[in-house]
């Protein structure tokens, strides 16, 4: 298979939920590295870059033959900025004709190899204009979320809300670990494209560190 595939490492320093938690150690290795090692041990890319504003992080890898850095500008490092936008700046001043972009949140650090690889896989076989990686929705269903509205609970799903776990419909939530889209999606100002394929994937793995409580749970899985 003719790889023209980029795997883009979004890894702004910024973070309320849990300061530099891209870099924050687990096992006595960076968090992002989890997913750096993956994506290389994975081989389908063309080339891995990490984006950043972040020294240390730069740093760390600047070294690195393995990757590349891209030095995030300040205005797209913010807590608004947008990761589409800095995939574009990135692309703007490279000489790679990528068909493929891959993004791969560095807070995802339970992802393995074989994942990247099965959803690449799965994203051409659909031949599919964006994947996106999900999880299937147990305890937290629809069906049982409420609204309060005048001190009163108002189900989410009205229809279904009464049902046994074992007698609703499947439902999935994105986990933030996988997206691939075409390239040509950004000249939408988008990464969805219409044909959208999910990439489902065990709960275990689906962990996204956003706070600290995530970060515990995250070291004792990868512990």
């Amino acid at each position: 298979m003719k790889k023209s595939l980029l795997a883009f490492i979004p890894a702004r320093k910024g973070s309320k939920g849990l300061k530099l938690k891209n870099f924050k150690k687990i096992n006595n290795k960076p968090i992002i590295e989890y997913t750096v090692e993956s994506a290389i041990r994975s081989k389908i890319f063309t080339n891995i870059v990490i984006s950043t504003d972040h020294k240390e992080t730069i740093n760390f890898y600047k070294n690195n033959s393995n990757v590349e850095v891209h030095i995030r500008p300040k205005n797209l490092s913010q807590d608004k900025s947008l990761v589409i936008d800095a995939i574009k700046n990135y692309l703007k001043n490279n000489i790679n004709d990528y068909k493929n972009i891959m993004i791969l949140q560095p807070t995802s650090p339970l992802r393995n190899p074989k994942d990247i690889k099965d959803s690449y896989n799965l994203y051409i076989k659909n031949k599919a204009d964006t994947l996106i990686s999900v999880y299937k929705v147990d305890d937290h269903h629809p069906a049982r979320m409420y609204k309060i509205i005048n001190n009163k609970l108002i189900g989410l799903d009205k229809n279904n809300f009464s049902k046994r776990r074992q007698n609703l419909s499947k439902i999935y939530h994105r986990n933030g670990s996988i997206y691939i889209f075409k390239k040509s999606n950004l000249n939408k100002n988008t990464i969805y494209g219409k044909n959208i394929t999910p990439f489902i994937m065990p709960i275990e793995r689906s962990i996204n560190i956003d706070n600290k409580n995530d970060f515990e749970l995250a070291k004792i899985l990868l512990r």
